[in-house]
């Protein structure tokens, strides 16, 4: 997705097809999956900052905490270029949730290089991550390195990230509270009797209402946050 617009001629780039998508009337709400953080531009930040249409939430894939990992992994960033970018949007684009990706195991990740990437993500405001265990596949480089990681090293790792994640998925979520967020309705919780959204941010709320809201966007006043998402009240249209 990040590279959109290179191999056209003339050239282009994502933010641009943004700017020209975030024109179109027809387009309520646009949400941007997941980018590799060098492709993450700053017009594209002024897009997430000043259009409101696009929701404010990114996926940026980390994989690792270390440099010296990252390098073996050949990702195309520095643990550094990935904690300015999180903390620039933090500032930049209020109340974004940042959500990324991270390998526990891959070969040459040591306990310093571990405590790198947990010291990392415990001092960024993401709202979210998931963790995978590197597993050696036939006929890549990294398989051949001497320096696998045991299976019982890679589970307690993955279950301390785990771990982490949840409390920095909670804290996320608690600073909702208080906020209005736009929110597109997705169904009736027959359930619990209520209306079931997704905030612009990436939040599962829950709130009352007419089922006959499906499909259209709202305003949601954030009331409490739970361990799966938040719940709130519907709040006067603008």
């Amino acid at each position: 997705l990040g590279t959109y617009g290179r191999d056209l001629r003339p050239r282009t780039t994502l933010g641009a097809l943004c700017d020209a998508i975030g024109a179109l009337a027809e387009a309520p709400r646009v949400r941007l999956s997941s980018l590799d953080p060098h492709e993450v531009t700053p017009e594209l930040i002024r897009l997430f900052a000043d259009a409101p249409r696009f929701c404010r939430h990114l996926h940026l894939p980390l994989q690792s905490g270390n440099e010296g990992v990252l390098r073996r992994m050949r990702r195309g960033h520095t643990a550094a270029d990935y904690r300015a970018l999180v903390e620039r949007l933090a500032v930049e684009v209020p109340m974004m949730a940042v959500t990324g990706d991270v390998i526990v195991g891959f070969p040459g990740e040591d306990a310093d290089a571990f405590r790198s990437t947990y010291e990392l993500i415990e001092g960024l405001p993401l709202a979210g991550l998931h963790v995978f265990s590197y597993s050696r596949r036939p006929g890549t480089d990294a398989a051949e390195y001497p320096d696998q990681v045991s299976r019982a090293v890679k589970i307690e790792r993955s279950r301390a990230l785990r771990s982490l994640a949840a409390r920095k998925a909670q804290s996320f979520r608690q600073r909702m509270v208080g906020r209005t967020l736009e929110t597109v309705v997705l169904r009736q919780d027959s359930d619990a009797g209520v209306l079931e959204g997704l905030t612009d941010n990436y939040l599962r709320v829950w709130f009352p209402g007419d089922p006959g809201l499906r499909g259209t966007v709202v305003r949601v006043r954030v009331e409490a946050a739970t361990g799966r998402g938040v719940v709130g009240s519907l709040a006067p249209r603008r």
